[in-house]
């Protein structure tokens, strides 16, 4: 059964086809502005659902437990998603974002298939929690405009094994992939010069990563528990290597420290257990007793005089 709202309408009502499970697909007039809230929630023989570049507002679980639904296209024309709309669509497996909205509530809570995410060129900013806790998804396709990965955007995605980041990106947000515990590579362009506190703590299976020297900024804990990482160069405009940065960094071999570096954070390579030799850069004036605890494999360190 098809249903249709024709050219006329401009706004979808409150739950206009609530639990209707007979309705196989829709159609959107050229017209329709508003999409209610839980305007199709229930409606679980829809397998699609195209939205024309009218819909600006998509209100909250709208399409919630429609779980016969497979993929799902967020045009540009969106400025305002609401929360859970998309909620236990078990089926979902496809999601094409295109949207700029940053106001992001679990949108896609329960959706625990999700294999592949593409995002548009249309979209400068991935919101915060975008894909948190979709363990399920394994490709993620960044479009060419995409500036920010926000904090908690992919976190605990342990399906991703690898990352390839546009050359528009400049900032990784903090926690954006916290606990991709399969993540075996990550390309970050020479555009990034910030990474934030925890971005891959716990991606517990990369093994190389290189930094470019466009990168400022790497926050607390960022690598906390890359217990696969063997080698690490920090790039020379990196004046401070933040608190925990290396923590449980197991099977790391060697580290070059730049020349610029003046602080080093307390734990930044605690637990460091392979890491055999580390040159302390001149510039660094202090460091904490606890920097080296737990590196039982620490052969040489060169320390410059008058660090205290």
């Amino acid at each position: 059964e098809t249903f249709i709202f024709g050219d006329s309408i401009q706004t979808i009502p409150y739950q206009a086809l609530y639990d209707m499970s007979q309705i196989k697909s829709i159609l959107i007039g050229s017209n329709v502005d508003t999409i209610g809230n839980y305007a199709f929630r229930g409606c679980s023989g829809l397998t699609s659902v195209d939205f024309p570049q009218s819909v600006r507002v998509i209100g909250s679980n709208a399409f919630e437990n429609c779980d016969g639904l497979l993929s799902i296209e967020i045009p540009s024309s969106i400025n305002s998603i609401g929360g859970y709309v998309f909620n236990g669509c078990d089926s979902l497996a496809t999601i094409l974002w295109n949207t700029n909205v940053l106001s992001f509530n679990n949108v896609f809570s329960g959706c625990n298939n999700v294999q592949s995410v593409t995002i548009g060129d249309s979209v400068r900013i991935v919101p915060n929690n975008f894909m948190d806790g979709r363990s399920s998804l394994r490709t993620v396709s960044f479009g060419a405009n995409v500036d920010t990965i926000g904090n908690y955007a992919f976190r605990g995605c342990s399906g991703l094994t690898s990352i390839v980041f546009p050359e528009s990106v400049s900032a990784i947000g903090s926690y954006a992939f916290e606990n991709c515990d399969k993540l075996l590579s990550v390309e970050i362009p020479s555009s990034i010069n910030s990474i934030g506190g925890y971005a891959f703590y716990n991606c517990s299976s990369l093994k190389s990563l290189v930094i470019p020297e466009s990168v400022t900024s790497i926050g607390s804990a960022a690598f906390e528990y890359c217990s696969s990482l063997t080698n690490m160069t920090i790039p020379s405009r990196v004046s401070r290597i933040e608190s925990l940065a290396f923590n449980g960094c197991s099977s790391l071999e060697s580290m070059v420290i730049p020349n610029g570096v003046a602080n080093i954070g307390s734990y930044a390579f605690y637990n460091c257990s392979s890491l055999v030799n580390i040159i302390i850069p001149n510039g660094v004036k202090n460091i904490s007793l606890s920097l080296f605890e737990g590196c039982s494999s620490l052969e040489n360190i060169t320390i410059p005089s008058g660090v205290t």
